[in-house]
């Protein structure tokens, strides 16, 4: 089985004001996913002008909306700019840990709700060294 995609690229960190761990974004690009985020989807993401962020969230033994809100809180610990667009990637270990689309739809609904004016990209990857835990990884571009 091929864990790493050979269609990753090296995206050019030194052009944007990045805040946090570039290394969490290049994780996402290389590791192969269930839904993968690819290396246009981060582009499109990040702003050349502006500052982004890249934060992690966790949950343990809860459930992903849990550690996308806990990847929102570090993002509010970190500025209190407006964000434009949003990319997450969910990572999960599939033999202790299940995302189903319920799970799904209330991340759907928690953006719809809370982040009505932003972009949103997400993927979902396997991890498993996570074991029952639950990890985002969330990239923000400030407006």
């Amino acid at each position: 089985m091929k864990h790493l995609r050979e269609d990753s690229q090296s995206i050019p960190y030194q052009d944007y004001n990045i805040i946090g761990n570039t290394f969490s974004i290049h994780e996402i690009l290389i590791k192969n996913g269930i839904i993968n985020i690819s290396k246009e989807d981060v582009l499109a993401t990040l702003n050349s002008l502006g500052t982004n962020y890249v934060t992690i969230g966790l949950s343990n033994n809860g459930t992903a909306l849990e550690a996308f809100e806990d990847a929102l809180k570090n993002l509010r610990d970190m500025t209190s700019c407006r964000i434009g667009k949003i990319l997450f990637n969910i990572w999960v270990n599939t033999e202790n840990t299940t995302l189903s689309l319920v799970a799904m739809k209330s991340i759907t609904d928690y953006i719809e709700r809370e982040l009505k004016d932003i972009d949103v990209l997400w993927g979902v990857a396997i991890d498993k060294s996570l074991e029952n835990k639950i990890r985002v990884t969330l990239l923000a571009a400030s407006k």
